[in-house]
């Protein structure tokens, strides 16, 4: 552990175990009989690539005489931090992304279910569904409003002549 810890210039490194306060002397040592209740086991510290922590409680042995469960998890943590370094070592990468952890993947805008082709001509023509004008009236209406030289935007042209399109009027 203190070669990968070395290698990463570690500061301020902390060794958390499952042990009861009752365990711990003042000086925050555990006492020699001190036995945690879980396999779980904590290790952070400040490094030349920022702030680490790496948390593990899955490893138990199935017996007593192979150690105690958290030095397993505290040994996976080491093997961990071992390949890690090796990124660096073998030239894969030079900076330390390794260690940044996996990132959220930004999200890409959410777009609405695509608007009824009909449902988008009423809205351009500014007729209300269900009025007495014919199709071809609606959609002249529909082509004049949306129509850039007339006022009407670039999207609003662009979805008209897909509503227009998908109907057949085009």
């Amino acid at each position: 552990m203190n070669v990968e810890l070395r290698a990463l210039r570690a500061e301020n490194v902390i060794l958390g175990l499952d042990v009861s306060e009752a365990d711990l002397r003042l000086g925050g040592q555990m006492r020699a009989n001190a036995r945690p209740s879980s396999p779980a086991v904590e290790l952070s510290f400040a490094s030349t690539v920022g702030p680490l922590r790496y948390r593990l409680d899955r490893f138990v042995s199935p017996s007593r005489s192979l150690g105690a469960d958290w030095l397993h998890n505290l040994r996976a943590i080491v093997l961990t931090l071992n390949s890690l370094r090796s990124i660096d070592r073998y030239g894969v990468a030079g900076s330390g992304e390794q260690y940044a952890g996996w990132r959220q993947i930004e999200a890409q805008p959410h777009s609405a279910a695509p608007e009824d082709p009909l449902d988008t001509l009423f809205r351009l023509s500014g007729a209300l569904p269900g009025s007495e004008d014919t199709l071809a009236r609606i959609n002249n209406m529909a082509r004049r409003n949306a129509h850039p030289d007339r006022g009407g935007s670039t999207e609003d042209w662009l979805a008209y002549q897909a509503a227009a399109s998908a109907l057949g009027l085009l």
